[in-house]
């Protein structure tokens, strides 16, 4: 199943909905509930669906014991309606809409991130960052680092360019998110705890990075600016082995010319790897993000393509789909123009 969330245009000014894509269409499994409640005769059919199925993703994730079976359900329902004839809500607010990338009607997939996680673990990649060998505990346990979890953006949204930097990159991830909470996971259930899987755009300022990696702290200002997540939520039950990382076809894309093309599966560490480590003496919890690292010649710097202001760029993995979007201008340029 792909979960998304859209901008609903009978809710203006609301928060973005949970969706579900089927068929080129995101269908409404909230709204299928409230129209499901009206068909039977309930006095108070938006408060029940509301209570069974919220519009929120991170709150279905956080307060459900099993928020898969409720989205399925919900999901039933539609195509119950459907074969009923029943396309809307009695107010006339529609179960479905057509998907058009053009009406830039999606958003990040994840509405409320609890953490975000970025490990480092492919080694094509690590090792353009040590500039040469790597040191021997890179090959020993899954490193990390925590950044911002407020910054992220969908599809087809404008990426920042940040103050006071000339080197801004992007860097193609695979991401992991946190359906059941744990601690001190063991490896053979650590499966269970993955809802699902989408694409992640680790927005970086390699000039700023290098000053920060230079004071032995890490990353901060040149990476919480901005993330790219989208465009939707595959879920665990669409891939056969989620104990290793499966085998997926990835792709950069920039300005339409292809630069790369990599597979997700040559990550040093599996997700069971990753979700065990993670967790010792310490809880993961619904909604938490897992970066995987950067794929091998995922980024610009690996390649030696550096972005400029207005420049499109599109990040595939095969199942998933891909994010589009384009740099925006330094604040710089923009009052030099004026």
């Amino acid at each position: 199943m792909k979960i998304c969330r859209y901008h609903n245009p009978y809710f203006k000014g609301q928060k973005p909905h949970l969706g579900i894509i089927y068929k080129n269409h995101i269908l409404d499994p909230h709204l299928s509930f409230v129209a499901e409640y009206e068909r039977e005769g309930k006095f108070n059919p938006l408060e029940k669906a509301s209570y069974k199925l919220p519009t929120s993703l991170s709150t279905i994730l956080k307060l459900v014991e099993n928020p898969f079976d409720v989205i399925e359900e919900g999901f039933a329902i539609y195509l119950f309606l459907e074969k009923m004839g029943i396309k809307e809500t009695r107010s006339g607010v529609p179960l479905s809409y057509k998907l058009h990338d053009k009406d830039n009607i999606l958003t990040s997939p994840l509405d409320s991130i609890n953490s975000f996680r970025d490990f480092f673990c492919y080694e094509e990649h690590a090792k353009k960052s040590f500039g040469g060998n790597l040191p021997s505990e890179w090959y020993e346990d899954p490193i990390y680092f925590r950044q911002s979890h407020n910054s992220f953006l969908g599809t087809s949204e404008e990426i920042p360019w940040p103050q006071k930097t000339k080197k801004l990159d992007f860097e193609l991830e695979l991401g992991l998110i946190i359906g059941k909470e744990g601690k001190n996971i063991k490896r053979y259930n650590a499966k269970n705890h993955i809802f699902g899987l989408t694409i992640i755009n680790d927005v970086s300022a390699r000039d700023i990075q290098k000053r920060e990696w230079d004071l032995h702290l890490g990353p901060s200002k040149s990476k919480d600016f901005c993330t790219v997540l989208g465009p939707v939520i595959v879920t665990a039950d669409e891939f056969d082995d989620l104990d290793n990382v499966p085998s997926l076809q990835t792709e950069v894309i920039l300005n339409g010319e292809t630069l790369s093309k990599g597979k997700t599966d040559s990550s040093q560490f599996g997700f069971s790897d990753l979700i065990c480590h993670a967790s010792k003496d310490e809880w993961i919890l619904p909604t938490d993000l897992f970066g995987l690292g950067t794929i091998g010649k995922g980024s610009g710097l690996e390649l030696n393509k550096w972005v400029k202001p207005g420049d499109s760029l599109e990040l595939k993995i095969e199942g998933i789909g891909s994010i589009k979007n384009k740099f925006g201008v330094p604040r710089e340029l923009k009052d030099w123009e004026k």
